[in-house]
């Protein structure tokens, strides 16, 4: 995500870009207040007069991506090792939430409801790093949690995967770019 850059934002509420609870994954009527630190940190004003203006254009993510889409008989998105050569593209393919790793793949299988949603990194890491992958762009708005993907490494390619079964389609059509945020 990302607060807007411009006009009006507010510690509640529950208008995405808008809201800095919503910014911080908090419910819209949680209760906030500048001066405590996960806030100042948002708006990186680590001490002193902090104001509603510090927070334009903050955002939460560890990382954000943007994909143009690819096409191939693999699916949707991006992937470095599809049989048919590379698919889409990837705006920088370094995973921050992993020190700068490189990013294999960030696909879905199929654009039905049954698709599969992968994020693959090349190199072995443990099951953690990030919190979940937000699609504000996408076909719609939808949160993947890190949580409720099947982990696994394989030793044979040297890839640590997340995986999503059972999802839908956060990529649109072949040429088009999705934006993702590493929250």
């Amino acid at each position: 995500m990302a607060l807007a850059s411009s006009g009006t934002i507010a510690i509640g509420g529950s208008t995405s870009g808008r809201s800095i609870n919503l910014e911080l994954g908090r419910s819209a009527t949680a209760t906030s207040s500048l001066g405590e630190s996960a806030l100042r940190t948002l708006a990186g004003v680590s001490s002193g007069a902090i104001s509603m203006s510090n927070f334009h254009g903050a955002s939460n993510a560890l990382d954000t991506q943007t994909v143009t889409t690819g096409v191939s008989s693999y699916g949707y998105g991006f992937s470095t090792f599809v049989y048919n050569g590379n698919m889409g593209s990837i705006s920088d393919g370094t995973a921050n939430v992993r020190s700068g790793a490189t990013i294999v793949s960030l696909s879905h299988s199929d654009g039905s409801l049954n698709g599969m949603l992968s994020f693959r990194l090349s190199g072995n890491y443990s099951n953690g790093g990030f919190t979940s992958l937000y699609f504000p762009s996408a076909q719609y708005t939808t949160t993947f949690n890190r949580t409720s993907a099947s982990f696994s490494y394989s030793s044979y390619f040297n890839m640590t995967s997340w995986t999503w079964n059972g999802v839908p389609s956060p990529f649109g059509t072949s040429g088009s770019t999705t934006t993702v945020h590493f929250l």
